[in-house]
């Protein structure tokens, strides 16, 4: 999802609350901004992706958005440009390390663990941004490296090191990841948007 409106963007928002809590509202939203550094960030994320894309708010308010988006990036340790496409329902875990490449998709639905990296590659067999689908589970330490699709309900494992394209339902663990299972990753994704 890209936020263009400002519907979109209460959508967003929205599924992300209800993502973290499984219940909507301001007593939902005002709990979930104080205790959980991972919302926090995310909806300090969505509202600067979108004033940056629009032009009366992109030499006016962008910039103080960017600013305290950059003072929680550094303060839990968040490394994810405004230039990542993130579906709705994104969630993270817990704070702590995680960088996660510009050009990268996310699809809906999406929990990612700290010590998390996303990234890209400029040579090799799949050069390019990794593409995640609906409903994965990124465990702690995972690694996705490369134009690899991560298909829909996948779980990664913790530590595990992704340089291939997985399929739909995949349980992968390892280095190299290795698919072990088709069981995928209904269990640890709740909330579901």
């Amino acid at each position: 999802m890209f936020e263009q409106s400002f519907p979109e963007l209460l959508a967003a928002l929205k599924s992300d609350i209800y993502k973290y809590s499984g219940r909507h509202g301001v007593t939902a939203f005002i709990k979930a901004y104080i205790l959980l550094p991972g919302f926090r960030f995310m909806y300090c994320w969505r509202i600067t992706k979108y004033l940056k894309n629009k032009k009366v708010f992109k030499y006016t308010l962008y910039p103080f958005a960017r600013l305290i988006l950059f003072h929680h990036a550094y303060r839990f340790g968040f490394d994810i440009p405004v230039s990542t496409q993130i579906d709705l329902g994104f969630s993270i875990a817990h704070f702590g390390t995680i960088i996660i490449n510009g050009k990268t998709k996310i699809g809906r639905n999406v929990l990612i663990q700290p010590g998390v990296l996303i990234g890209e590659t400029n040579r090799g067999k799949n050069p390019g941004a990794p593409v995640i689908g609906n409903d994965a589970h990124i465990g702690a330490g995972c690694k996705i490296i490369g134009g690899v699709v991560i298909g829909n309900n996948v779980a990664i494992g913790a530590n595990s090191v992704v340089t291939k394209s997985i399929p739909d339902n995949a349980v992968v663990v390892g280095i190299p990841g290795q698919i072990i299972s088709y069981d995928g990753a209904q269990n640890f994704v709740v909330n579901r948007v």
